[in-house]
């Protein structure tokens, strides 16, 4: 009967600490955020220096707002990329979107989130603008 017990707390403690690697924490429930570099400027620099935009959208003068979202892992790595909120009418969005993701792929150099001195994975989140109407 005790080894029952025991296989049966081992495996629980197996599943518990399974969960946890698969949980993503917000920015508000880490003790330490993560961050690219050393902080917001490199991060804007890199973005405004690396997004690629599609030439089409320039010359059809796109206006519009986005958001790229994504997971940095525990070794400071980028994946789950997700981009939302192009309103912009025609293939651009697309285009745009795809060039937001490859530009996040490349990206390095994160310092992943710890709890309690823990690396974690963290939900990271980038607006973008782009106003090609002026």
């Amino acid at each position: 009967m005790k080894k029952i017990i025991l296989v049966v707390v081992v495996l629980c403690t197996s599943l518990l600490s399974k969960t946890q690697d698969l949980k993503i924490y917000r920015p508000i429930d880490v003790t330490v955020k993560a961050t690219y570099k050393t902080g917001t400027g490199d991060l804007m620099t890199y973005v405004s220096s690396n997004f690629k935009q599609p030439i089409m959208c320039v010359l059809d003068k796109v206006k519009t707002s986005l958001r790229m979202r994504f997971v940095i892992n525990e070794d400071g790595s980028i994946s789950n990329i997700t981009v939302s909120g192009c309103e912009s009418e025609g293939i651009c969005c697309e285009d745009i979107s795809a060039a937001c993701e490859d530009m996040l792929k490349q990206m390095k150099d994160w310092t992943p989130a710890q709890i309690d001195g823990v690396k974690v994975k963290q939900w990271g989140e980038i607006p973008l603008n782009i106003n090609n109407a002026g």
